[in-house]
């Protein structure tokens, strides 16, 4: 899902994932590739609202806001590896011009 039409978002932050296994260093199973996408999402949107102070119950369901602020972006993998670039960016329509904080460097 990308930033509505017209907005890029702002960039909050930025890293890398780096896939690493030394029987086939040119391919990662889908499942697991998903499956690190995922609980990296999460992480962040529970280190988002506890950021903005939000109470996080047993079933931790994000509202939509929180997942328009804090949306995890994957850019093109870098040609010879499998390490993927991630952006965490606020794709809220107007966006707030508050410091922030790096959250993926807390991860």
């Amino acid at each position: 899902m990308e930033c509505p039409a017209g907005s890029s978002g702002a960039l909050i932050d930025e890293g890398e994932i780096e896939f690493i296994d030394d029987a086939d260093a040119t391919a990662v199973p889908a499942d697991v590739l998903w499956s690190a996408l995922k609980g990296l999402q999460t992480t962040v949107l529970i280190l988002g609202a506890q950021e903005e102070g939000l109470s996080i119950g047993q079933r931790f369901k994000p509202a939509s806001e929180l997942r328009e602020h804090y949306r995890l972006m994957c850019r093109v993998p870098k040609a010879g590896s499998y390490a993927m670039p991630v952006e965490l960016r606020d794709c809220r329509a107007q966006v707030d011009l508050g410091p922030t904080r790096p959250l993926l460097k807390d991860a």
